[in-house]
């Protein structure tokens, strides 16, 4: 490889690096509305998910595990769950004040701090 081939390889592998690295960082957001979620299964690399209440009732988000509740979230609320250090796992959760509102988030590996 010659010094120009370097010179335009560098800047090409440094951006594809910092978008690879960044990835983990990427939140994803979750809307709760009468009829569900909404993605209702979510994949994402290891990081933050916000669900965000757009229903005129109140929602309660819980984990079948127990990892996470989100307490009561009236309308317009919202509840931010950080998945940063959790590695390949499925985590199901349901909405308590609507049982039938169930969704997914599938943890892929990828980039991030584990």
């Amino acid at each position: 490889m010659d010094k120009g081939e370097l010179l335009i390889g560098l800047p090409i592998f440094g951006v594809c690096l910092l978008l690879l690295l960044g990835l983990h960082d990427i939140p994803a957001e979750i809307y709760v509305g009468n009829s569900g979620f909404d993605p209702n299964v979510t994949n994402i690399y290891p990081s933050k998910v916000t669900w965000t209440n757009n229903d005129s009732q109140i929602h309660r988000i819980i984990s079948d595990d127990g990892l996470f509740d989100s307490g009561n979230l009236s309308p317009g609320e919202n509840y931010t769950y950080d998945f940063s250090y959790h590695k390949n796992k499925i985590y199901k959760y349901h909405d308590s004040t609507n049982t039938s509102l169930k969704g997914t988030i599938q943890i892929e590996m990828g980039p991030g701090p584990y």
